[in-house]
């Protein structure tokens, strides 16, 4: 081997070498992926201004909020988990997350609840059924709620309870019946109001006059379903390095590379006799 020859093999391998890693990193860095948003671990509705995020977004450093996609935040260190606080009252809420990546790169995700502190408001109605005056027909049709009413329980007052807009109830011994109607709504909140049920002794008194009363109009029936269910966050596209750059990258190191094996060959041929 000629002298001179070992450190031109050295600063050709070293330009190899600096070349593939250059070409390594811009083709292969992905800045300020797509991010996601979870509140309240996916719940539809809530009680609480109190809300719990869940947040990821690969390469974030930084993040802000927003309830309108338009007034933002100030910026703060990104985090997984973080709490969040609504200000304006009962409504649905759409919470924006912008991530920000180290080169000032962002993403974008949104995801939605129903803030509902109202309870609902139970209606009950109760009518006799049976010509013996011990069989109750019992309707809570008449019952309102903001966003929607979920369920709906009665305590008939005699140890016996059921659910249901509307339920057929048997006492078994004349009395008094304090029956309470229950309803629950999407969020939790919990609405109840009583009623008298009067279980008279047919054998001892006349019949009771029964004073109908009219059917609900429309009605109806709530679901176990929220009514109102929040979209999916968006997909936003990641605003990272695209082919553009990566084919420009690629460009610069191949010129790189011809142009050190160049100026090897030129010096090995000043150097030949």
């Amino acid at each position: 081997m000629k002298r001179g020859q070992i450190p031109t093999i050295a600063l050709t391998l070293m330009l190899i070498l600096t070349a593939a890693s250059a070409a390594s990193v811009f083709s292969g860095q992905v800045y300020a992926q797509t991010g996601s948003i979870v509140i309240n671990s996916g719940e539809a509705y809530t009680n609480a201004t109190k809300l719990a995020l869940t947040l990821f977004s690969s390469n974030a450093v930084q993040m802000r909020f927003s309830n309108d996609n338009s007034s933002w935040s100030d910026w703060e260190t990104y985090a997984t988990q973080i709490n969040y606080t609504l200000t304006e009252g009962d409504k649905e809420y759409t919470i924006y997350v912008e991530f920000q990546d180290s080169l000032s790169q962002t993403s974008t995700a949104s995801a939605s609840i129903i803030l509902d502190t109202t309870p609902p408001e139970p209606a009950a109605y109760a009518d006799w059924y049976t010509s013996d005056y011990k069989t109750v027909y019992f309707d809570a049709s008449y019952s309102t709620d903001n966003f929607g009413i979920a369920s709906f329980t009665w305590d008939f007052g005699d140890g016996n309870v059921t659910s249901g807009v509307t339920v057929i109830h048997r006492y078994a011994a004349v009395g008094n019946y304090t029956v309470t109607l229950s309803a629950l709504d999407h969020a939790g909140n919990n609405g109840s109001t009583t009623l008298l049920a009067r279980i008279p002794d047919v054998t001892a008194t006349p019949n009771p006059t029964v004073t109908p009363t009219p059917a609900p109009t429309t009605y109806i029936p709530p679901s176990t379903n929220p009514t109102v269910i929040p979209t999916a966050s968006p997909t936003p596209t990641p605003s990272g390095f695209d082919s553009t750059w990566t084919i420009a990258m690629v460009g610069v190191v191949v010129i790189v590379v011809i142009g050190a094996i160049i100026i090897l060959l030129l010096r090995k041929r000043s150097k030949t006799p």
